[in-house]
């Protein structure tokens, strides 16, 4: 939690359960669980608790798929070769609503952030808006995500019947502004989640790009780092991160609390707007950027984010112009 708040985080998600079945939290619907082992405190209580101390909006990652419970010897990669559920489909979803309502009253979190929700004939869309319906009945003001999947050309879309959940979760790629609260998901070590010291990681300017792409995009980012064998978060995960959250830090004016938009994304890069401030993220390098006017409103000046200077503006016929200032190796992405 110190480093999450360090990092300019504002909420977290912790795996709970992942796609093997084993939770790290005393459940008592099944004994594939951390009670099971020589490691007996509470330690999802522990990060929740520490959560709430900090300031930070605290997220459960939960595993639709069980591999343990539903009786498989590993992860089918066909959906057409997925055996039965040990004790059938009724028994395998009763599993999951008495879990999700388990941690919701237990640790009652602001977010659940499921995954393995595309077992097609065991957990369909229904299955979906049937779990969503609890949740929003034992506590309302949870946000879920991926609580099934449907997909178009291969892509997950969001359906707002209460299947797909709250919001929509993009991986490793982001968009420049669907119609639905989205988020993007990423890892340090991308495509490795768990902890790998020889995963390669992503580079710094990868990330700012993805992250500044996704808030252009009206939507919130989240990385990963994976944890090593003893708990610790790796030195070289945390310093890839904090070179991204350094980005963030020293912008954070046109970051938090902000809404994507005014303008469309394009090559140039994209905006971020909060009350009577618009903030443009310049992506390609320019000397000047011309912008069309917005009906019922008139820029009265621009500056430089990282500087304060005042910069150039222009009134022209079909809007403005204004100067952008040089980007340096450690903006990357200047702010307007």
């Amino acid at each position: 939690m110190d480093f999450a708040v360090k990092a300019g985080c504002k909420y977290i998600t912790v795996i709970a359960k992942h796609h093997d079945g084993f939770c790290i939290w005393d459940s008592k619907y099944t004994s594939f669980d951390i009670a099971k082992t020589k490691f007996k405190k509470d330690i999802l209580g522990e990060l929740e608790k520490e959560a709430r101390k900090r300031g930070l909006l605290f997220g459960i990652y939960y595993s639709i798929l069980d591999i343990n419970q539903m009786g498989w010897s590993g992860m089918p990669y066909e959906i057409s070769t997925q055996p039965e559920p040990t004790g059938g489909k009724a028994k395998f979803v009763q599993l999951i609503h008495d879990q999700v309502k388990e941690l919701l009253t237990k640790y009652k979190p602001d977010i659940l952030w499921f995954d393995g929700y595309w077992l097609k004939q065991y957990w369909t869309n229904e299955d979906g808006r049937n779990l969503y319906a609890d949740i929003k009945k034992t506590k309302p003001n949870t946000l879920s995500r991926g609580l099934s999947s449907t997909r178009v050309k291969d892509e997950d879309v969001f359906v707002p019947d209460g299947s797909s959940g709250d919001y929509l979760c993009i991986e490793a790629k982001t968009s420049e502004g669907p119609a639905y609260p989205w988020e993007a998901c990423t890892s340090v070590s991308y495509p490795v989640y768990a902890y790998d010291p020889g995963a390669p990681l992503k580079s710094r300017e990868d990330l700012i790009t993805m992250f500044d792409k996704t808030i252009c995009g009206n939507g919130n980012f989240l990385l990963n780092i994976g944890p090593d064998r003893d708990g610790a978060l790796p030195k070289t995960l945390t310093d890839r991160f904090l070179e991204m959250s350094d980005w963030v830090l020293k912008n954070k004016q046109a970051v938090y609390n902000t809404s994507g938009g005014p303008f469309k994304q394009g090559a140039w890069g994209g905006s971020t707007y909060k009350d009577d401030h618009i903030y443009l993220h310049i992506h390609e390098g320019m000397s000047q950027i011309s912008l069309k006017n917005l009906k019922g409103y008139k820029i009265l000046s621009a500056k430089d984010i990282a500087t304060g200077k005042s910069l150039s503006l222009i009134k022209t016929a079909a809007g403005y112009t204004i100067e952008v200032p040089a980007a340096n190796a450690d903006d990357i992405i200047p702010v307007i």
